[in-house]
C-alpha cells in the first residue's frame, strides 16, 4: 500500500534519513525475508539478495503502527526485482550485495558489486547490512563506474586490495 515514503524520499533523501530511519534488515526481498530465502533457495541457485542487480525496485513501508501516515518514523526497506505496483512512486537503484568476508577473502572475484550505468539512471545504488564494511564507489579496468560492499573494515586500512580484481 502506498504511504507517500517513497515519494518523501525522492524530493530529498537526505532530509528523509534525517527525519526517518529505515531498517533494511527486516525488509523483503522478492516479497520474502532474508531468513525464508536462505532457507529455500534450491541448491544450484544463488540466493537474490546475493546476487548483484543491475535494476531493483526499492519500497519504503511503515512499521511504527501508522501502515497509512507519510508521518511514520521508522520504515523497513523492502527491495523486488520487478515494480510491485504497492509504491507511490518506485525508487530504482541497483543492488549491491553483501558477500561473506570469509568467501572473499578465499576468493575477491566473488565481491559484492554492480556495474553503475553511464547515463546515471537509477542514481541510486542500494546493499544489505553493513556492519563495519564500506560502500565503495570506483571505477573497474574498463573505467565503468562500480558500486562495491568491500566486507570489511580492515581493509580500509589495507587500501582495499580486493579491488585489485575489478
Amino acid at each position: 500500500m502506498a504511504s507517500g515514503h517513497n515519494k518523501r524520499f525522492l524530493e530529498d533523501q537526505i532530509k528523509y534519513m534525517k527525519e526517518v530511519v529505515i531498517i533494511p534488515n527486516d525488509g523483503l526481498f522478492d516479497s520474502r525475508t532474508p531468513q525464508e530465502l536462505m532457507l529455500t533457495t534450491p541448491t544450484g541457485t544463488v540466493n537474490p539478495v546475493l546476487q548483484s542487480h543491475a535494476r531493483i525496485f526499492l519500497d519504503l513501508v511503515p512499521i511504527d503502527g501508522s501502515w497509512f501516515s507519510s508521518s511514520a518514523k521508522m520504515v523497513r526497506a523492502d527491495f523486488s526485482t520487478t515494480p510491485t505496483g504497492n509504491s507511490d512512486s518506485p525508487i530504482e537503484g541497483c543492488y549491491v550485495p553483501y558477500i561473506f568476508e570469509g568467501t572473499v577473502n578465499q576468493d575477491p572475484t566473488k565481491m559484492g558489486c554492480c556495474t553503475l550505468p553511464a547515463s546515471g539512471i537509477p542514481k541510486f545504488a542500494f546493499t544489505g547490512p553493513m556492519n563495519g564494511c564500506s560502500l565503495i564507489l570506483c571505477r573497474d579496468g574498463t573505467g565503468n563506474m562500480v558500486a562495491v560492499h568491500y566486507p570489511n573494515s580492515a581493509g580500509s586500512t589495507q587500501g582495499y586490495p580486493h579491488l585489485a580484481t575489478l
